[in-house]
């Protein structure tokens, strides 16, 4: 699996929910989208070829998940204990991607609402 065949699903979908997709990070192939809350919490939601596939990047299954970046009143990214704690991830098939973004995402809102903030979504 190529971020190419991820991006048939992910491309729509985060155009219906009014998402950016990042797709480079420091000269690497990338598909990142910022979730951010009014507290200013940031989420990153990721998709693409399961680096720890021996056969990466040409992997059956794909990676997606969803974590948590950065607190909105911290200069820093989370600690690795706290990102912990707000990190969810699935490998799945090409069939089961919009499935699994639909998951990530609610899961996601789910922790912003825990943590009693809000989000704005279509």
């Amino acid at each position: 699996m190529r971020y190419s065949d991820i991006d048939q699903f992910l491309t729509p979908w985060a155009a219906d929910r009014g998402l950016h997709i990042f797709t480079e990070c420091k000269d690497e192939e990338v598909r990142v989208i910022q979730i951010v809350d009014d507290m200013g919490d940031t989420y990153q939601l990721y998709a693409g070829p399961d680096p720890k596939d021996k056969n990466y990047p040409d992997t059956p299954l794909a990676l997606i998940g969803v974590s948590l970046s950065k607190r909105g009143d911290k200069k820093h990214h989370a600690m690795f204990r706290e990102r912990q704690k707000f990190t969810f991830e699935k490998r799945v098939p090409l069939t089961e991607i919009e499935m699994t973004l639909n998951a990530v995402w609610q899961q996601a809102l789910e922790w912003i609402s825990d943590a009693g903030h809000s989000r704005s979504t279509k």
